[in-house]
């Protein structure tokens, strides 16, 4: 999957509004993230990804900004923006090079799913 088929996914009006639409306490789940498992599988796979494949500058750019600013338009929370930005860098940075992740899967299939993953 390329960075304009992400695009076109995230940006075709439903995508996160089923995630983000309904009313949750964004920083409980953030805090969620921050701590155990899922803190320690994101930065690991963070880090293999870096490790092995070139960071292509310009299509993750595109891909966080939009995401940032598609989130922070429905939740008004610049932290969760932030967090789901950073998430989508890395979903993007694995589909470019086809690296086969576990975690980075599982993170894009909770999205792929309507689910905030944590």
């Amino acid at each position: 999957m390329q960075s304009s088929d992400i695009l076109a996914k995230i940006n075709n009006g439903i995508f996160f509004e089923r995630i983000f639409g309904q009313a949750l306490d964004w920083d409980a789940a953030l805090d969620a993230r921050d701590s155990g498992a899922f803190d320690a599988g994101w930065r690991e796979s963070s880090e293999k990804l870096a490790a092995g494949y070139p960071l292509d500058e310009k299509a993750t750019m595109e891909v966080r900004e939009a995401v940032f600013k598609t989130v922070f338009r429905l939740t008004a929370n610049p932290d969760l923006a932030a967090y789901v930005s950073d998430d989508f860098g890395l979903i993007t940075q694995a589909n470019l090079h086809g690296a086969d992740i576990a975690f980075i899967r599982r993170l894009w299939g909770a999205y792929a799913h309507g689910i905030f993953p944590r």
